[in-house]
């Protein structure tokens, strides 16, 4: 029998990759996958007699056995000993947020290191009936975009999330709708009802969490099945890995100036995250076409825009040339045809969006210019 395509992209929603915070001593063990299991060799006694299963983690009957390492790697961590074993790994999934002080660090795990897909323990947290094969609220509206956003938010939080930037208002969630990819937006009018579940569920983080898993959720019912799937399929719902590695690795003399390009990435990463779907791709429209590579994330340009809002002068890495490229590659997948600059700006902090913050020499002027 085949699998409706909510099934599909709820599965996708709640297995894709997960970011878990662990202590800063740790990461010298969060490596590849063979190196992941030799620290489950390593530490096969303890695994099996000092954790206790969570019961998200396991699967359930199967004809065919289940691909990927069984252990959580927060588990794994949680006995590893740099005393007795002599792995050590690069920081290839650990995002540097720019924190010199921080004692735990964010990490980046799933099939790319070997892991077999789970569901995230934040499903612990969600009401039944949004776990059905179709999913409603206990009023009886179609919880679709509800189920989807509770897993992606339940995997890419990251360390701080009272830290990520989102400044909705009315005004702004208006011009979104009116100019998205998607437009005319039909699932705005749930606005309101949805937004009472989502603060029950989030309110603690900040009202700026909030807005985001509001918008996400509507977003999430308004896009056709396909689009969600390639968005889900490239893991566009987190801050970029790969953006994160080759900004930590910029010849940059300033370390404040660094540890800001950092800490913006992340604090920006919703923004990038939303106006990746409000804006996408147009060509994402029709059902899957047969290549892909027609989808990224901002992040780069949601830097920019959020350290300007900081009021910072143009950093000494803005405009070489291979940051530019990337910043102008990422913002070309983006719909020429929708409105993505001003809630850009808007959204991390801005009035408007600089005129020729967008052009391949970016025009910063720094504040009184």
């Amino acid at each position: 029998m085949a699998i409706s395509p909510f099934n599909s992209n709820r599965w996708l929603a709640w297995t894709n990759s997960s970011r878990t915070t662990i202590k800063e001593e740790k990461t010298i063990f969060c490596g590849d996958e063979a190196m992941w299991r030799q620290l489950i060799r390593e530490n096969a006694t303890a695994l099996a007699t000092e954790i206790n299963k969570t019961p998200s983690d396991l699967y359930g009957w199967r004809l065919w056995p289940a691909r990927g390492m069984s252990q959580d790697p927060t588990d794994i961590l949680n006995v590893a000993n740099s005393e007795v074993s002599r792995l050590r790994a690069s920081d290839e999934w650990i995002y540097e947020d720019g924190d010199p002080d921080a004692s735990t660090k964010s990490l980046l795990w799933g099939e790319g290191q070997g892991f077999r897909r789970r569901v995230s323990r934040a499903v612990s947290a969600v009401p039944r009936g949004l776990l059905d094969s179709k999913p409603f609220t206990i009023d009886g509206y179609g919880a679709i975009g509800l189920t989807l956003a509770l897993g992606i938010l339940g995997r890419n939080k990251g360390l701080n999330p009272r830290n990520l930037k989102f400044q909705m208002t009315r005004e702004l969630s208006t011009l979104m709708e009116n100019t998205s990819t998607w437009r005319p937006r039909p699932a705005k009018v749930n606005r309101s009802y949805f937004r009472k579940p989502l603060q029950e569920q989030y309110g603690g983080i900040s009202s700026a969490f909030v807005d985001v898993a509001l918008e996400l959720s509507l977003l999430m019912m308004d896009m056709p099945y396909w689009a969600i799937a390639e968005w889900l399929i490239g893991g566009f719902e987190h801050q970029s890995m790969e953006t994160n590695r080759f900004l930590r690795r910029l010849p940059i003399a300033d370390n404040e100036e660094r540890q800001a390009m950092l800490k913006a990435h992340y604090e920006s990463s919703y923004v990038s995250m939303i106006i990746s779907l409000n804006g996408m791709n147009p060509r994402m429209k029709t059902p899957p076409p047969k290549q892909r590579n027609l989808l990224s994330r901002p992040d780069i340009m949601c830097i920019g825009l959020l350290l300007k809002a900081r009021g910072c002068p143009e950093p000494s890495w803005w405009n070489k040339d291979n940051v530019s490229k990337r910043r102008t590659n990422q913002v070309g997948f983006l719909s020429q045809d929708s409105e993505w600059k001003e809630p850009m700006a808007k959204l991390l902090g801005l009035t408007e969006w600089p005129v020729g913050f967008e052009n391949q020499r970016s025009v910063w002027r720094d504040s009184g210019s």
